[in-house]
């Protein structure tokens, strides 16, 4: 296994993550939808970023910080740990994991709706603040649901996800297989027997959907109410 203590970048990561993780697995956390052109471009925009180094100011070394306060709470960092759908396929519990990262770090985590451990699971285990990502779904009871459980859980933050009307079309995923295209037992899921198939291998009965969703008994009549697939 790769010793990550080697790595000295995010990239160097990257690389270590894309030898030991199955392409399927790799190519939805990496990936964008359809030919990714925007993914790419906003890639693009965000390296153009430069910090302005200021020297001789005056300012004391005691009285320069990194401290941020932000949606309603402090942290040590300007940053937070954004939503990632599924972390739990790359590390046992990996939603839980990260939080406890975050705590150490201390910055914030956003859940996605998609996360493999519960709602409940990572806001028992969380010390700092959480924030949860949310789908306004079509299904406006299921979307009541996940609110209801977001305040039973005490989250600090509910981020709402507005640029997703439709389901966009991964073109990786669907190429790799992540995707079927029926709905079945197999495709990702079904290969988790592989021995670099990350925490899924660990699963005895496969993959563990979305304990978030799957809490709440979503049916199936549920599931075809989710927003349509963008044609492009």
């Amino acid at each position: 296994m790769a010793n990550v203590g080697k790595a000295w970048s995010i990239d160097d990561l990257r690389k270590m993550a894309r030898k030991r993780v199955p392409r399927y697995f790799f190519d939805y956390l990496e990936g964008g939808a359809n030919s990714e052109t925007t993914m790419r471009a906003n890639e693009n925009d965000f390296a153009r970023w430069r910090l302005r180094q200021k020297v001789l100011t005056g300012v004391q070394s005691s009285a320069a910080g990194l401290n941020a306060t932000y949606l309603g709470a402090e942290h040590r960092l300007p940053i937070l740990l954004g939503p990632v759908g599924f972390a739990g396929m790359y590390w046992p519990r990996g939603e839980i994991a990260a939080g406890r990262a975050a705590d150490e770090a201390g910055i914030g985590q956003c859940l996605s709706t998609f996360s493999i451990c519960s709602l409940e699971e990572v806001a028992a285990a969380r010390s700092g603040p959480l924030y949860f990502q949310l789908y306004m779904f079509r299904d406006r009871d299921l979307t009541e649901d996940i609110l209801a459980r977001c305040r039973q859980a005490n989250v600090d933050v509910v981020v709402l996800t507005v640029d997703t009307c439709h389901i966009p079309i991964r073109e990786r995923d669907a190429r790799n297989g992540f995707v079927p295209r029926r709905a079945c037992r197999r495709g990702a899921c079904g290969r988790c027997s592989n021995a670099r198939a990350g925490a899924l291998a660990r699963y005895p009965m496969g993959c563990r959907r979305s304990a978030t969703c799957c809490a709440i008994r979503i049916s199936a009549h549920r599931c075809s109410s989710s927003p349509r697939r963008s044609a492009g």
